[in-house]
């Protein structure tokens, strides 16, 4: 298969919510190469090890981590690949995760509009920081100490 024009190498959607997964997929398929999705953080960062992706699709809720750390992660050892959250909060998660290196957000419920603008939206520049970082609730710590990206420019 060839690489449709704007987007380099496939496309990874990361959530367990099967809903979410079905409409990303048909809304990505024109657009990249392949779309995989995985359930976890860990598959996620398992597959990346394997091959690059052109963009990560990340829905808040994840069962063994955080969004956070897991843009984090992506941007650490990924920098090249487009983070963007899916998230329903208006406030918290989204904005953490534009905060520490994500290059958009999505909220639900959303358009396929919306998906194909964030895609178009440009990458953010990004520098390697230490700092310390509130976990989301549902990841049982309280801080984390990790090394990411904070966006320095858009």
């Amino acid at each position: 298969m060839r690489v449709r024009e704007g987007n380099s190498g496939p496309a990874l959607i990361v959530a367990e919510n099967q809903m979410v997964v079905c409409y990303l997929q048909g809304a990505l398929r024109e657009r990249f190469q392949s779309v995989r999705a995985v359930k976890s953080a860990r598959q996620a960062i398992s597959l990346l090890d394997s091959r690059p992706f052109g963009a990560v699709f990340i829905n808040e809720y994840l069962p063994d981590m955080g969004p956070v750390d897991l843009v984090c992660r992506i941007k650490a050892g990924w920098p090249g690949a487009k983070v963007i959250m899916i998230t329903s909060d208006q406030a918290g998660a989204g904005n953490l995760c534009l905060k520490y290196g994500a290059d958009s957000v999505i909220r639900k419920p959303f358009r396929l509009d919306e998906v194909l603008r964030s895609l178009e939206a440009p990458a953010r520049k990004t520098a390697v920081k230490k700092v310390s970082v509130p976990a989301m609730p549902h990841s049982g710590n309280h801080k984390k100490h990790l090394f990411v990206f904070l966006r320095t420019a858009r």
